[in-house]
């Protein structure tokens, strides 16, 4: 069981925002949803659709490590997955959240070098 859990209005570019306290006085977790779409108009758009490309709409859960305010280090990913739609996404939002919250999800970390 968690110290406590703290939902946070949708701050952009998160669709959610969650951030978990361990027992542990500097244990802290944010877990955000991210919308990471190829819809809509830009240049990037563009350039992937006259390479050929089929860009999809893409959303992604990920934890952090962070402090007791929520801020993450980016870098630092412990999980993540991908859905192809927003409700799925949500849907695994709260999923993490509960198993995060049990104790039943395994992190593990995703190093990232940019």
């Amino acid at each position: 069981m968690p110290r406590w859990i703290v939902d946070h209005q949708n701050l952009e570019p998160w669709l959610a925002h969650t951030v978990v306290a361990g027992w542990w006085p500097t244990t802290y977790h944010l877990i955000g949803t991210m919308y990471m779409g190829a819809t809509g108009t830009g240049g990037l758009l563009e350039l992937t659709r006259s390479l050929g490309a089929n860009p999809h709409d893409e959303y992604i859960v990920q934890v952090f490590k962070c402090d007791c305010y929520g801020l993450p280090n980016p870098q630092d990913a412990y999980y993540e997955k991908s859905y192809d739609t927003k409700e799925r996404a949500l849907e695994g939002h709260r999923e993490v959240v509960r198993l995060l919250s049990a104790g039943k999800l395994k992190l593990k970390r995703i190093r990232r070098d940019f």
